[in-house]
């Protein structure tokens, strides 16, 4: 049974973990104020990348301690694998919500009110301030880097396609991707642009030039749009802040490219960074207002990636046989909503 702590233990316990969350809270609006230049979004990109299942303010707080992390977990997932935190090594923290304490929820909880036979939850809830929203403290994690132990199973790597071409079986996915969510791809006339996207047929539509890759990442970008501008309340915001929705868009497509180490090899449309962020908040000077809507955009970025990478992985896209996706639909309407041209 562990034993309580001291009151002169206690006051440093929690004057340590006070000094760490205001060191947490100052890095993460350092990097939050670094993602309104061009070179900071794309850096971030390139780390997200590599970890695309944490939150924005985690893959931030991760990248300022460790820029080369491949592979996160904390020291019980490490021994689940048959690895272990090396020795000497300092842990990386990063946010997780707190959970109810069993003392907490013995105070709150009234075991009459429980339906007989009901079950204790197996997971204690997250705790939560008089305000409602959820509480977090600073958890330790380790790097693949950080740890010892049994070697990690291999996993397929996909194949490096020849310059100008996409990886096999990638734009096939991409179309399965747009056709579940009942969006026809064609390819088609585009004017100036590479591509475009009509809500209302719910179409994209490709111009036939460029290389492979281009047109690739070109329809990435266009399924950007249709995941995150859709919905007629964000194209009306889209339309206001122009620079928000083709950076969003972009991004997506930036994303599905360093997945693949395609990322350097492609010229990528950023520019509408170097004013984005006045353009996020309006005239407003609040820095605190415009960290939290680049914030906001970084987390909608990566709501819209995360189910197109894990489309990609599981049909192994890049592999010599990627499994075969749904087939391509027959050309639709003539669109009238375009994006930049590349």
């Amino acid at each position: 049974m562990a034993r309580a702590l001291s009151a002169r233990k206690r006051e440093e316990w929690m004057a340590t973990m006070e000094a760490r969350t205001a060191a947490a809270h100052a890095q993460l609006v350092e990097s939050v104020g670094r993602l309104a230049g061009r070179e900071g979004w794309q850096e971030w990109l390139a780390f997200a990348a590599r970890l695309p299942h944490y939150s924005v303010s985690n893959q931030l707080l991760l990248a300022a301690q460790a820029p080369h992390a491949s592979l996160v977990m904390s020291a019980a997932q490490w021994r689940q694998v048959g690895r272990y935190p090396a020795r000497g090594s300092t842990a990386l923290r990063i946010w997780a919500p707190r959970r109810v304490t069993e003392q907490e929820r013995r105070a709150s909880e009234d075991p009459r009110a429980r339906e007989p036979g009901q079950r204790q939850e197996a997971r204690t809830p997250v705790a939560r301030g008089a305000d409602g929203r959820a509480r977090f403290l600073l958890v330790p994690v380790f790097d693949v880097a950080q740890t010892d132990g049994e070697p990690l199973p291999q996993q397929p790597t996909p194949v490096p396609p020849p310059p100008g071409h996409a990886p096999n079986g990638m734009w096939d996915a991409l179309v399965a991707y747009a056709t579940e969510a009942s969006y026809a791809v064609a390819f088609g006339e585009t004017g100036r642009a590479d591509g475009t996207t009509n809500f209302s047929t719910r179409q994209i539509t490709i111009a036939e030039r460029g290389s492979e890759l281009s047109r690739t990442l070109t329809l990435a970008h266009e399924i950007g749009h249709m995941s995150l501008h859709a919905d007629p309340e964000a194209r009306q915001h889209g339309q206001a802040h122009r620079g928000r929705a083709e950076v969003e868009a972009e991004s997506v497509a930036y994303l599905v490219a360093a997945d693949y180490r395609l990322a350097e090899a492609y010229d990528w449309h950023f520019d509408y960074l170097t004013h984005w962020s006045a353009a996020l908040t309006g005239s407003t000077t609040d820095a605190d207002a415009t960290r939290e809507a680049i914030r906001a955009t970084a987390s909608r970025v990566m709501a819209a990636a995360r189910p197109i990478l894990t489309h990609l992985r599981e049909l192994s896209v890049g592999h010599p046989e990627p499994l075969a996706p749904t087939p391509a639909p027959k050309p639709a309407p003539p669109v009238v909503i375009a994006t930049v041209s590349r």
